[in-house]
């Protein structure tokens, strides 16, 4: 994992996309395919790859490279 990889977290009923290191979340989302997409698009930008973590955060995914657009 890269320092500022963008990680997916389940909190509560719901999800946040967060980057390590920041003090608050990029986003909170209803669903996994919510924070999945924006998750995407934010590891796109940034040159980074997502993970992707259950509530415990335990990393449950090997990181993802960005894709190419």
């Amino acid at each position: 994992m890269a320092e500022r990889d963008i990680h997916v977290v389940e909190q509560g009923d719901g999800w946040e996309v967060w980057r390590i290191g920041d003090s608050m979340p990029l986003g909170s989302y209803v669903t996994l395919g919510e924070a999945e997409e924006q998750a995407q698009a934010q590891a796109a930008l940034d040159g980074v790859a997502v993970v992707d973590h259950d509530a415990g955060f335990e990393a449950t995914s090997d990181p993802t490279p960005p894709t190419e657009a």
